[in-house]
């Protein structure tokens, strides 16, 4: 194993360490902000496993968290926003291509930026599931094999944090 695969196992290790913080939080522009230093992270992480499309993409993705607070701020959609961001992820994936890694990675980031653009937080948990096929998939034709099973735990995560806010929602209205 060579010292890059290493230190792109330890990127991907924090990376997830922020991720899992963000699932569990209430608010969703706190999530934004965790799930954008996991992102940091695993910017890096692509990059020590080559894979230039992932590292344009956990980039963009940073980008993303803070356009997504923005656009709760002013409470507006921003389509305009919105449709620059998949024109970004569509170039990353042409300038960068890899094959079914580009395709996977890029199906995952629309995913997500429909997710987190439109939901709200018991959503994004939920929804964000079905992206990590996908990005599980990425994981495999890169390489990142610690990813594989940290996304693994992703899945488990963001349902764990879905079935406990979904319990105080019951509470709550059982004891209103």
């Amino acid at each position: 194993m060579s010292s890059l695969t290493v230190i792109g196992y330890i990127f991907t290790t924090c990376g997830y360490l922020a991720y899992w913080i963000s699932r569990f939080l209430r608010k969703k522009s706190n999530m934004m902000i965790w799930n954008s230093i996991s992102s940091g992270f695993l910017t890096f992480s692509h990059l020590m496993f080559h894979s230039f499309n992932g590292v344009v993409s956990s980039i963009l993705v940073v980008c993303r968290g803070f356009a997504v607070n923005y656009k709760e701020k002013k409470q507006s959609q921003c389509i305009w926003l919105f449709a620059l961001f998949i024109l970004a992820f569509t170039g990353s994936a042409v300038v960068f291509w890899q094959g079914w890694a580009s395709v996977c990675l890029t199906i995952c980031m629309y995913l997500n930026l429909i997710i987190n653009w439109f939901g709200n937080a018991q959503r994004v948990r939920f929804l964000t599931c079905i992206a990590s096929i996908f990005y599980i998939v990425f994981l495999f034709c890169i390489g990142n094999y610690v990813g594989i099973f940290l996304e693994g735990t992703v899945i488990a995560t963001n349902l764990g944090g879905y079935i406990k806010y979904k319990k105080e929602e019951k509470v709550k209205v059982v004891s209103v």
